[in-house]
């Protein structure tokens, strides 16, 4: 009995063996039932996902389609409008290769030097420089490769078609290529690329042409006006020798001191003249040269006082028009005249200083001093019966100037007038 028991118990364990075997074995056959239709599901989902990211690639694509169309489209009307802007441009456009070449010749090269675009292409671009301007085309061009970059230009003479020579105004610049992007620079001389020179040449030669007229005809008048100067000088330097050989047979003191004072005084504007004619620059005279002049005119003329009294001239880099210098000499002429004949008397000993300084932008303070006697308590110099401060005080005003006296030590007069031009 106990052996049936067991062997009912093996049989059960067998028999249960065999059921999970049986229940394995219809899994493994649904399995493999489903498996083709999974796998189907996949593929299919896979081939949507694939159909979704191709559409939309396409469309990215139709849309760069697009848009090369609409940029290719802008580039020919924009390289038509900057086409017909070349061929009706009244200069030379053009460009140059890398070994100065012309690649590209256009604008108004026909009419202006009579070639044709064809006929330059290929050509070296001092093929049509005027022969004494070679040098000169060759050094800025290479000058601009090597140094600054900035648009610039000079000028040159080129040869048309029929061998004559026309002025021109080259504008040009020099075209590179880096190779890691913008310009910089800092960058080597490995890590570029010269592309070329892109330039324009716009034709001078009537500008040139009125130059030199108005040069020429500048040059005339220069010459003119030394000679209306000198002419000048020597009708005045005739005025003072018919006053002196007046003066001559005068026998009063006063009247001989009166014909002296005149003859300095024409002298004082005569020298003007004389210091124009010689001058380089005939619209301004260097103020302090003429004062050297005529301070030693004057010591000369009353040589007794050459010895005794020093003159001490503080003028620099000043120049007057001769509308401000001719007033300034008359004043100068009658304060040092007045300080020679009375500012040293019984054979004293001094110093006479003549100076011009700027006080500001358009202002100058012309002063003249003497160490001597003093200039003569109540006496307003402003209302005298002399002709000499009558004169110093008119000629200020024509300055519009002012005039101050200070007695303190000797005698120092102070004007400040604007400069005119």
């Amino acid at each position: 009995m106990k052996i049936k028991k067991e062997q009912l118990i093996n049989e059960l364990a067998e028999l249960r063996q065999r059921i999970d075997e049986l229940k394995k074995s219809e899994a493994l056959h649904k399995l493999a039932e489903e498996q083709p239709q999974r796998d189907l599901n996949q593929i299919e989902r896979h081939v949507e996902k694939r159909i979704d990211e191709l559409t939309r690639k396409n469309g990215e694509l139709n849309q760069e389609i697009a848009e090369c169309k609409k940029t290719e489209k802008t580039l020919k009307a924009s390289e038509k409008k900057y086409s017909a802007i070349v061929e009706n441009s009244p200069d030379i456009i053009y460009i140059l290769d890398p070994a100065g070449k012309f690649s590209f010749v256009g604008g108004a090269i026909g009419s202006l030097l009579g070639y044709t675009a064809e006929e330059l292409k290929g050509n070296h671009f001092t093929s049509i420089i005027w022969p004494e301007d070679v040098k000169k085309a060759e050094w800025r061009v290479n000058e601009r490769r090597t140094g600054d970059r900035s648009t610039k230009g000079f000028e040159v003479r080129l040869i048309t078609k029929r061998g004559k020579g026309k002025h021109f105004d080259i504008k040009y610049l020099p075209v590179e290529l880096y190779t890691f992007g913008a310009y910089d620079k800092h960058v080597s001389a490995n890590d570029k690329k010269f592309l070329g020179t892109y330039g324009a040449a716009r034709d001078i030669t009537a500008r040139k042409q009125a130059q030199d007229k108005l040069t020429a005809s500048l040059k005339e008048k220069e010459i003119l006006l030394k000679e209306i100067h000198h002419r000048v000088k020597n009708n005045l330097q005739v005025i003072s020798s018919l006053l002196n050989l007046q003066s001559q047979h005068i026998t009063d003191k006063d009247s001989l001191a009166m014909f002296q004072e005149s003859q300095n005084r024409i002298r004082a504007m005569a020298l003007i003249h004389e210091k124009l004619y010689t001058s380089e620059d005939l619209a301004h005279i260097d103020i302090a040269e003429y004062i050297h002049s005529l301070t030693h005119q004057l010591i000369t003329t009353y040589s007794t006082a050459a010895s005794r009294v020093g003159m001490n001239i503080a003028v620099t880099d000043i120049f007057l028009t001769i509308t401000t210098a001719i007033p300034c000499g008359l004043i100068i002429n009658e304060l040092v005249t007045n300080a020679l004949k009375h500012a040293f008397p019984e054979q004293r000993k001094g110093t006479i200083t003549v100076s011009m300084t700027p006080s500001n932008k358009d202002s100058l303070i012309l002063t003249v001093s003497d160490t001597g006697i003093g200039f003569p308590e109540g006496i307003d110099f402003r209302n005298t019966m002399t002709l000499g401060m009558q004169l110093v005080t008119s000629l200020v005003e024509q300055l519009e100037g002012t005039i101050t006296l200070d007695r303190s030590e000797g005698t120092r007069f102070r004007i400040e007038f604007r400069t005119q031009e």
